[in-house]
């Protein structure tokens, strides 16, 4: 998928879903959306993955010419600041060979006509989707064509040459191979006479050498050549008379013994710059060399020989110059090379006219022969193709000729029947007009091809308005429905009776019921469909007021129904509560209505402490209520300090209370729970921004309220009945069970220990010499100990032990599910942690107290509870006679 940065148009990328689409890229020159749409919806249906871009104004279509590589460009031809014409001539400046088509409702033949010359590639009218898909189909073929045709970069250096070039090549590369061949035979005769020189010297000097050695054969020493220096001159002189030519002698040391030039007698030759002379001295091996002096500064070409005794070995060298033969031969060699490169020259020039006459003779005809195919792909038809030749280049121009001919019949009768065609149409067109009906017919794009009078009158719009372009007044929600319909109506299905919406010019919202039917052309091929439609408008309003006033009739008697299981839900829980034994009981009776009655809320129900200013939570609900906070003051609530309802909203910035949590949007309200004076608690609600209600509303405010007043009376009850209970089971003074709670509290742990098959200890204690403090320092000190002892009591024992004030200074503990030994632990330490209480009485400090205890175990000591207390008190009594201040067990 193309990702691109938006165009100064719209860009809509249309893509079908099958993966066997043709991908195509479009440039829409279009100012109309809608026939934008259109257009690729047409191409889409023919096969196509379609990317398009819709441009309006020169500027954009230059922008995307720029931007990207198009497939084809669909053009309206009149647009408000631009033109097909325009557009044309906008891509011929680009340079870009793109495929330009015309796609018009409004063009004349005419116009379409100049269009084409100025050579766009095809005219198609809006209302013909299957001819533009076909147009486009048979462009892209024709881009794959040339694309398919090798570019000569990809191709061999054989391949990429011409008719002409290669004409000229097979006349030219024999007649070039002969000159190449002359070239050579004259460097190849040029070298071999350069060796024959060299080889005819070679023999000369070592004749002359031979002549040299052989001057004292019987010798056997090169004494010869310094005893007889002056026949060796002598020699010299002879022979270069006869050879006319330079010869000198040298001894094995490079010394000259004899030269035709005197005066170099006696000196050691050193014009061998390469130290030739030395060299063949040394290894018997001829060499040649240009020697250059103040004789001969041009330099003379010398050989030189070495000259060998009878023994073999070598006593000199012999220099003998060639410079005259070498040049005598070689200015003949050059004189034979120049002769055969000119005759090659001249073949070559007479074999290249003659390959370039042969393929002009070949090519001009078939230059003419491309521009007459170009004139036929611009459908220019008027100018017939010359046919000069009798061969096959005449037989393919007479086949030209023919096509040409072919497709001018082609196009009169296209024209022909395309005008039979719009006789047709207009006559149909006047036979919908005067029927009384809403009619109109489509194409199976949503191309209007007729439209009544009684639909102008039903939409708005008139034929002119909506001939050729896509049918107005479907609202974008019913597109996929008008799609569905045309499916249908393809598939030759009739539909009857459809009730829809329709928009008409002026944007007010229709129903109408249509009949739709599958529309054929002359030669019975489904191209569209007939449309009826009838206004439903008023019917509908009346069915919608109908419908109105049953949906109002039902949300009040859902509403009251609603309201009746609030009630019962309410009543309910009222009930619960004033049959709860204890305020734990009613929390869960709270926890599990209050979420019913606030279903749809957040909230808690937050209770007082009874012993300090602490609002507890003991019920909570809905999604925000991990949030709550779980305790907080009374003054944390302004509901409680103002004693009413306070509610706000958490996104107006209205005062909240300090516990409520931090909440974007939505609604709070604390309603107190206020009852015999006294505030009990608050019911705490929250409710968010997404609800429709508001908390603050006459119905949910009066439903909240309710519940809070029930709340209020139930709980306070409930409380003032705990109130009561606690003063009858408790001992003021001490803060203990009284003898009363024992008495009920002793059987029931016996039926527990007995139903569990566990222990249950039993202890007494008493406060040591009691009646002295009482008479020493008087009741109030006696009391302020008993007090004391109360609270140490409290500290000291498990959670599940039972404190109790037995009577005077006595007390009993009842330590379910504990061993003996546990109890006589737990004995003992009362015993020793009670002495290290200090009592004081106004500013004496009182004396330290001690404690006697018995203690006995069920059923060791004693069945019942009767019996259980009786062993107890009885080793509390043996511990008061055994000295006080100890733990005695029961016997």
């Amino acid at each position: 998928m193309e990702h691109r940065s938006p165009s100064p148009a719209d860009q809509d990328v249309h893509r079908p879903q099958s993966t066997q689409a043709t991908a195509l890229r479009v440039l829409l020159v279009e100012d109309d959306q809608v026939d934008a749409e259109l257009l690729v919806r047409a191409l889409t249906h023919g096969g196509f993955d379609v990317t398009s871009v819709r441009v309006d104004t020169a500027e954009q279509m230059r922008a995307e010419l720029a931007r990207a590589d198009w497939d084809v460009i669909l053009s309206d031809y009149r647009l408000p600041t631009f033109d097909g014409m325009a557009a044309l001539k906008l891509l011929r400046l680009t340079g870009k060979a793109i495929p330009f088509i015309l796609v018009s409702g409004t063009a004349s033949d005419e116009a379409a006509i100049e269009v084409i010359r100025a050579g766009a590639r095809d005219y198609v009218r809006k209302d013909q989707p299957t001819r533009l898909v076909a147009a486009v189909r048979r462009e892209l073929d024709a881009a794959r064509i040339q694309r398919a045709h090798p570019r000569s970069g990809a191709l061999p250096l054989w391949r990429r040459i011409g008719i002409v070039p290669r004409l000229a090549l097979s006349v030219v590369m024999p007649t070039l191979l002969f000159a190449l061949l002359s070239i050579w035979y004259a460097v190849a005769y040029t070298r071999a006479v350069e060796q024959t020189i060299r080889a005819d010297a070679e023999q000369s000097a070592r004749y002359l050498a031979m002549s040299v050695a052989e001057l004292d054969e019987n010798a056997g020493t090169p004494g010869l050549f310094f005893d007889q220096p002056a026949y060796l001159q002598e020699l010299v002189d002879r022979l270069a008379r006869v050879q006319k030519r330079d010869i000198e002698i040298v001894d094995s040391r490079k010394r000259v013994v004899a030269d035709v030039i005197t005066k170099d007698l006696g000196t050691t030759y050193t014009h061998d710059e390469g130290n030739e002379v030395a060299l063949t001295i040394q290894d018997g091996v001829v060499r040649t060399f240009v020697e250059r002096s103040a004789d001969y500064p041009a330099g003379i070409r010398q050989i030189v020989v070495p000259i060998q005794a009878s023994d073999g070995k070598i006593v000199g060298a012999l220099l003998l110059d060639y410079t005259a033969s070498y040049k005598h031969n070689m200015r003949y060699a050059a004189e034979q090379t120049r002769r055969f490169i000119i005759i090659g020259l001249l073949a070559l020039a007479v074999a290249a006219g003659i390959g370039w006459i042969t393929s002009r003779s070949i090519t001009k005809p078939l230059h003419q022969l491309r521009a007459a195919t170009y004139r036929l792909g611009r459908q220019e038809l008027d100018e017939p193709i010359s046919v000069e030749y009798a061969d096959e280049i005449g037989e393919l121009a007479a086949a030209f000729e023919q096509m040409r001919v072919n497709l001018v019949a082609a196009m009169d009768a296209r024209v022909t029947l395309e005008q039979t065609l719009a006789g047709s149409n207009r006559a149909l067109r006047r036979l919908v007009n005067s029927a009384p009906i809403a009619g109109m017919v489509l194409n199976f794009n949503g191309v209007v091809r007729m439209w009544s009078l009684d639909a102008e009158r039903l939409y708005g719009w008139t034929e002119r308005d909506v001939l050729n372009r896509p049918a107005p007044g479907i609202p974008p929600d019913k597109r996929d429905e008008f799609d569905t319909l045309c499916e249908r109506l393809a598939a030759g299905e009739v539909v009857t009776g459809h009730e829809t919406t329709r928009l008409t010019k002026d944007g007010t919202l229709l129903d109408v019921a249509l009949s739709l039917a599958p529309w054929s052309d002359s030669r019975g091929n489904v191209t569209g469909f007939i449309s009826i439609a009838i206004d439903n408008t008023d019917r509908k309003r009346a069915e919608v007021a109908l419908r109105d006033a049953h949906a109002e009739i039902t949300a009040s008697v859902r509403k009251l129904e609603r309201r009746t299981t609030e009630l019962h839900l309410l009543r309910e829980m009222t009930d619960l509560i004033q049959s709860s034994v204890s305020i734990e009981e009613a929390h869960g009776v709270t926890q599990r209505y209050l979420p019913q009655l606030f279903h749809h809320d957040t909230g808690a129900l937050y209770v007082r402490s009874p012993s300090r200013d602490l609002l507890e939570q003991t019920s909570a609900w809905g999604d925000l209520s991990a949030c709550l906070s779980p305790a907080f003051t009374s003054a944390d609530c302004w509901a409680l300090q103002r004693g009413q309802s306070h509610c706000v909203h958490a996104g107006r910035g209205e005062l909240l209370c300090r516990h409520t949590p931090a909440a974007e949007g939505g609604e709070w309200i604390c309603l107190p729970l206020l009852a015999y004076g006294e505030a009990l608690g608050i019911l705490h609600l929250y409710r968010s921004e997404r609800d429709t209600t508001s908390i603050a509303e006459q119905p949910f405010l009066t439903m909240a309220e309710t519940v809070a007043s029930s709340l209020s009376l139930s709980l306070g009850n409930l409380r003032l009945r705990e109130t009561l209970r606690q003063q009858s089971i408790r001992d003021s003074l001490t803060g203990l069970f009284n003898r009363r709670y024992l008495d009920e509290t002793l059987p029931r742990e016996i039926l527990r220990a007995t139903r569990t098959g566990s222990t249950l200890g039993v202890m007494m204690l008493d406060i040591d010499h009691f009646k002295q403090l009482n008479d020493t320092h008087g009741h109030d000190a006696g009391d302020a100990v008993l007090s004391a002892l109360g609270k140490f009591l409290q500290h000291h024992v498990r959670g599940d032990d039972i404190a109790c004030r037995y009577g005077g200074e006595e007390f009993t503990l009842i330590l379910p599910g504990a061993s003996l030994d546990a109890v006589c632990d737990r004995a003992e330490q009362l015993r020793v942690g009670v002495q290290s209480l200090a009592v004081r009485f106004g500013n004496t400090q009182l004396d330290t107290i001690t404690l006697s205890l018995g203690v006995a175990m069920w059923p060791q000591h004693g069945e019942t509870e009767d019996l259980l207390l009786q062993a107890a008190d009885a080793a509390l009594y043996h511990a008061k006679q055994g000295g006080r201040n100890r733990v005695e067990i029961a016997a």
